[in-house]
Formats: structure tokens, C-alpha cells, sequence
């Protein structure tokens, strides 16, 4: 008797168990899902055929969708517009407390504020991403958590807290002995001390990330990575050097030509070719931001300064005037920008503590 009440004891016990178990997503969801990353276009084409058919599934069926979705779309490089789809997601798997998806979704969640210019709320869903991984074994989102932080970091010129990211990032890269993921954490560590004005860090970093290209026999990172060390020599006067690393570089070239163009007409400004120099001076007045206009008209500044031609230096002089003052312009407007974008982070985060104050106090209510 007792024998058979622990068998049927042990029978319900696994009933329970399997029930309580996630079930497993539809195929093609998962299909979509290993396809994000490397071919997010057709991910996304998977997701529009099965969207009808899924508006009456079960709620974890459509908010998984709907993650998807979000992360096809990021890896497509299409800008959000929106965060009302990544709330969803982020809302439901917090109250599910589910830890199977809620990295990547907190994840998704600081992409999307990324480019919704809410640099504060993105950090905020980054560290939360940080800490939801932390302990798993997605090595590679780690990295992508990290590394996004740093370059946030980065941008708010907040260098200190960028290089503790990125030095985090560059460590899980080498304990997963990813080699592309590490060649841009160094690269990125270089452009960290570049914001230090530490030359001689910066250039080691740069040069360190060379060195793996070459032991991968990668030509292609190679290339784009001597692309920005080109600018770094350059920045620092050494000449030969840029011109080495930007020749090495042509082949990376076709999409953006600019740092090609900036870096020979300072090479060749310096080793006194001026016809080369202002070749190359004249191309970078046609294309490129405000930054390469300027630095297009300080080069033929020089040119005329040592030919002698004062008159054309004078007008030469007043086309920098003018994008220096718009850089100027630009720079205040992003630093208002960064200013309304804490106010209204702080903003929120004091509406948050305001609601949860009153959800306690109503609760404590409820329970009296």
C-alpha cells in the first residue's frame, strides 16, 4: 500500500514538474531567432509571415514575437522610433520574472533608448542587463552588454566608467576566445584614451588590435582598424606612420574615403608636396561633416601660408571661421540635448518612486 502511494506521490510530483516547465516555442519563432544575427532581413521576413497567425497565441508566444522583432530589427540596423514594443516585452518578463530572456530583453531595451538619443535610460536598462547575465553563459551578449555601455560612456565623455565597461568586455572576449569581439574591445579602448588624451595608451590599444588581425589573417578588420589609427598618428604629428597605416587601409575604403582623404592631405602638407596636399584638401571641402570641411580649409590655409598667398589664406581662413562656428553651435546643441535628456531620466525616475510609494501604501491598505 505504502509502496503504491509513493509511486502515485512520485507520478503527481512529475506531473507538476512538467507542467510548470516553459513550454517550447513554435519552430519557426525559433527559427527566426537563430537568424537574427547573421541574415536579421530574413528573420525579419520570417516574422511578417507568421504575425497573423500568432495575434490570438498564448501571451508568452507573442511577447517572445515581439522580442524578436525588436532584436531582427537592431541587428538590421533600423532605427527604433519607439519604445512602446520593447515596455511590453521588458514589463512581462519582469512580472514573470523569467530569466531565460530577460537579458536580452533589458538588452533590446537600452538599443532601443540608444537611439532614441535617452542616453540615461539606456545606461540604466544596459546595468540592468549586466546584472540579469551576470552568472549565464551568453557569453557573446555579455560582451554586447559591455561593450554598448562603454561607447554610451564614451559619448557623455564619462571616460572613466567607459574603460571599467570595456575592460569587462575585453576580458569575457578572451575567456570565450572571441577574437573579432576582442579586436574591437581594444579598439575601442584606444578611442577611450584618445578621449584621455592619453596618445601613447591609445596608439597601444590600436596597435594591439592590429597585431590579433594579423594573427587571424583577417586583411578586412585589419584594415578598418588602421583606418582610425591613421587619425590617431596623424592627430599626433606622426606623419609616415599615418600614411603606412591608411595605405594599408584602402581596401576598407569604398564605403568611407574620408580619414583616407584627411590623412594624406596632412601627410602630404607635411613632407611639403602641397599640389598633393591641396588635391586632397579640395575633396574633403566636398564631402564629409562639418569636421572634415574645416579641417579641409585649416589644411589649405597652410598651403597658401607657405606659398605665400595671403589673400587666399584670408579667404581660405574665413571658411574655417565658418565651420568652426557650426561645430561650435553643434556641440551646445548636443550639450543641451544631454541636459534634457537627465531632466526628464530624473523626471521619470521621481514619477516612478511617486507610484510605487503609492502602490505600497495602497497594498499595506488592502492587507490591513
Amino acid at each position: 500500500m505504502k509502496k503504491t502511494i509513493s509511486c502515485l506521490l512520485f507520478i503527481v510530483l512529475l506531473a507538476i514538474f512538467f507542467s510548470c516547465r516553459p513550454k517550447p516555442m513554435p519552430a519557426l519563432l525559433l527559427a527566426a531567432d537563430s537568424l537574427a544575427s547573421a541574415n536579421p532581413d530574413s528573420a525579419l521576413t520570417l516574422l511578417a509571415r507568421v504575425e497573423d497567425s500568432l495575434r490570438q497565441a498564448p501571451e508568452p508566444v507573442r511577447m517572445y514575437y515581439n522580442l524578436l522583432t525588436v532584436k531582427a530589427q537592431d541587428k538590421a540596423y533600423i532605427l527604433h522610433t519607439s519604445d512602446s514594443l520593447i515596455r511590453t516585452v521588458v514589463d512581462y518578463y519582469e512580472r514573470k520574472n523569467n530569466h531565460a530572456y530577460l537579458p536580452e530583453a533589458y538588452y533590446y531595451a537600452g538599443r532601443v533608448y540608444r537611439d532614441l538619443n535617452d542616453s540615461p535610460q539606456a545606461l540604466e536598462y544596459f546595468q540592468k542587463a549586466a546584472e540579469a547575465a551576470e552568472g549565464g553563459m551568453d557569453y557573446n551578449l555579455k560582451i554586447r552588454i559591455y561593450s554598448q555601455m562603454g561607447m554610451l560612456y564614451i559619448d557623455q565623455d564619462i571616460y572613466d566608467k567607459a574603460l571599467k565597461a570595456l575592460k569587462k568586455a575585453k576580458s569575457v572576449s578572451i575567456q570565450n576566445n572571441d577574437s573579432t569581439a576582442l579586436i574591437f574591445n581594444l579598439r575601442d579602448i584606444g578611442r577611450t584614451f584618445a578621449g584621455l588624451h592619453n596618445a601613447d595608451s591609445c596608439i597601444y590599444y590600436y596597435e594591439s588590435a592590429i597585431e590579433i588581425t594579423r594573427l587571424i589573417h583577417d586583411k578586412y578588420l585589419e584594415g578598418i582598424v588602421n583606418q582610425e589609427i591613421a587619425d590617431k598618428y596623424r592627430q599626433i604629428g606622426e606623419y609616415t606612420k599615418a600614411h603606412t597605416a591608411i595605405i594599408s587601409a584602402q581596401h576598407t575604403l569604398y564605403t568611407d574615403s574620408i580619414p583616407y582623404y584627411a590623412t594624406l592631405a596632412d601627410y602630404y602638407n607635411a613632407i611639403e608636396q602641397l599640389d598633393s596636399a591641396r588635391y586632397y584638401c579640395n575633396k574633403l571641402l566636398y564631402i564629409g561633416n562639418y569636421y572634415h570641411k574645416r579641417a579641409g580649409y585649416e589644411g589649405l590655409v597652410k598651403i597658401a601660408r607657405k606659398e605665400r598667398d595671403y589673400l587666399s589664406a584670408l579667404q581660405y581662413m574665413d571658411g574655417y571661421n565658418i565651420y568652426t562656428d557650426s561645430i561650435q553651435q553643434n556641440i551646445n546643441q548636443e550639450a543641451v540635448r544631454k541636459v534634457n535628456a537627465l531632466y526628464n531620466y530624473q523626471l521619470r525616475e521621481k514619477e516612478n518612486r511617486q507610484l510605487k510609494e503609492l502602490a505600497r501604501k495602497q497594498q499595506a491598505t488592502l492587507n490591513a
